[in-house]
């Protein structure tokens, strides 16, 4: 009997597996190289789909096709799960936070009256100088009107911000465009307007795993705006590759 000839064998048990994994050991640092290691294997089973290998090179779908849906079961749970940890940005039970640093995870937007990035949050501490663990994606800005000369971080930089966390709004009525549901698969709920002076930056130079992956969300994100028009490409890139910045408010 051959187990691969059952769609529940070779899909949905490696499937719920990733599942558990992710429930189990939910660490949202291992994202990005999954998501890496998920694209080399897909690139590697097309390469056995189109090109009609040898004979025992083929013998790899089946290993291959169970691996693929194992890391994406805990792929899918991993994005779903993190913002209800308790070491969420939105889920910290101390009040007294007052300062955030946080990394910035895409390239500076201009916008027309301030510039925008997202970031990740990577610790939060209180007025007594505790630090704690933190995590979460927020939204920031520059106001043109207290960065004048705008700033000069990068992708990649960690900064440290005060605790000037706000909601991010809801549409002004319900048939207007929401820039909130548009973040809401990011699990992206709060921003903050920094202005000049109020933030500092503490490390630059990202590692080259995180290079690499902002180097292939550009690539795959340059790719659409060439091949569809600028809105739709906002909105695929934002749904596919969790990319917001080409979307405007």
């Amino acid at each position: 009997m051959n187990p691969g000839a059952f769609p529940f064998l070779r899909l949905l048990l490696p499937l719920g597996l990733g599942v558990g994994l992710g429930l189990a050991y939910p660490n949202i640092h291992l994202l990005t190289p999954l998501f890496i290691a998920f694209l080399l294997l897909i690139i590697a089973g097309a390469w056995l789909l189109l090109k009609k290998p040898q004979t025992r090179w083929l013998k790899l779908r089946l290993p291959l096709l169970l691996v693929l849906n194992l890391l994406l079961g805990y792929m899918l749970t991993l994005s779903r799960t993190h913002i209800f940890q308790a070491e969420n940005i939105g889920n910290i039970k101390n009040l007294d936070i007052r300062y955030l640093h946080v990394r910035i995870t895409e390239p500076l937007q201009q916008r027309q009256a301030s510039q925008r990035a997202m970031a990740e949050v990577l610790q939060a501490t209180d007025s007594a100088g505790n630090s704690q663990a933190a995590s979460g994606s927020i939204l920031l800005y520059w106001p043109q009107k207290s960065n004048p000369a705008g700033t000069s971080l990068q992708y990649g930089d960690v900064i440290l911000i005060p605790n000037v966390l706000t909601p991010i709004p809801d549409a002004a009525f319900p048939e207007a465009f929401s820039f909130k549901k548009v973040l809401r698969p990011g699990q992206i709920a709060h921003q903050a307007y920094l202005t000049h002076g109020s933030y500092e930056k503490v490390e630059a130079t990202p590692n080259w795993l995180i290079k690499a992956a902002h180097a292939g969300v550009t690539a795959i994100n340059k790719i659409l705006f060439k091949c569809f028009n600028p809105e739709k490409a906002a909105l695929m890139s934002s749904l596919l590759l969790g990319y917001k910045a080409d979307i405007a408010e």
